[in-house]
């Protein structure tokens, strides 16, 4: 796994989008983002005490998603509107107790980003999601793996992702996936973008076409994140920021995109 590159405290915080690290490690302000701890490792717990943070009451019981060590929760009201919150995750739990957190998903686990070789990053996270207190199903948690392989090319990024979950037959989750031009410090710029749906067990392939050709840094964001469950109608946000690849740098007199030496590219 390669790591987050580590810049000047002064960068840090004009750079969170670009480095697209994260929710676990740029909380830029506490009162939008603020950590919760589950005592007993489960995405459950987290949600349940991001709600006792806000000073929520869920009278109409509420969904909930975490992955890479963010919780979203959705708190369905008597009205039929709905309210989300979102917390970064801290456990207490012990090795022991983080295994029942939800089959092979740690809750804390943040996306490991692979690379390969100049022209291959591996991707993979995972999403815990359920319901506590519904109506009609009551309370419940489920898990699925994703695994994303991002391929630089020219003048297109080619994109293989992949859901892995024991619920295959009713499970899809929806995302955008976003070609960026890096920007320095500054957010990155916005290319081209396509939508995904990825049902469990079936890999989906996706180009992103458009101006990757240009000299310059560039990445691959995966977005929008939603997971739905037919088994028990359940539609909720996953990840509110988002998985970003590492950045790749583009040589238009080279006609190719690539990791420069296997790395990833600076701003």
């Amino acid at each position: 796994m390669r790591s987050t590159p580590k810049f000047l405290s002064f960068l840090a915080l004009s750079a969170v989008l670009v480095l697209g690290i994260s929710p676990a490690a740029h909380a830029a302000d506490e009162d939008e983002s603020p950590t919760v701890q589950s005592s007993d490792g489960t995405c459950a717990t987290a949600a349940s005490a991001l709600l006792s943070q806000e000073q929520v009451t869920a009278d109409e019981g509420y969904d909930f998603t975490c992955s890479a060590g963010s919780v979203v929760v959705s708190v369905n009201n008597a009205d039929g509107s709905t309210e989300t919150y979102s917390g970064i995750v801290s456990s207490a739990a012990t090795d022991d107790t983080m295994s029942i957190a939800a089959e092979s998903c740690n809750l804390e686990s943040e996306p490991t980003r692979t690379i390969v070789s100049e022209l291959q990053v591996n991707i993979d996270f995972c999403i815990i999601y359920g319901q506590n207190g519904d109506p009609v199903n009551g309370s419940w948690a489920r898990s699925l793996s994703v695994e994303w392989t991002s391929y630089p090319g020219y003048p297109s990024v080619q994109n293989r992702l992949r859901t892995i979950s024991a619920y295959a037959s009713g499970v899809i989750l929806w995302g955008t996936l976003t070609l960026q031009k890096q920007n320095g410090i500054l957010p990155p710029s916005a290319i081209s973008s396509s939508v995904v749906e990825l049902r469990s067990g079936f890999a989906e392939t996706d180009w992103l076409v458009g101006n990757v050709s240009s000299d310059g840094s560039h990445s691959v964001r995966y977005a929008d994140l939603k997971v739905t469950d037919y088994d028990y109608s359940f539609d909720a946000t996953v990840n509110v920021d988002g998985m970003t690849t590492p950045r790749f740098t583009c040589d238009s007199e080279q006609e190719r995109c690539y990791y420069p030496d296997g790395q990833e590219a600076g701003l």
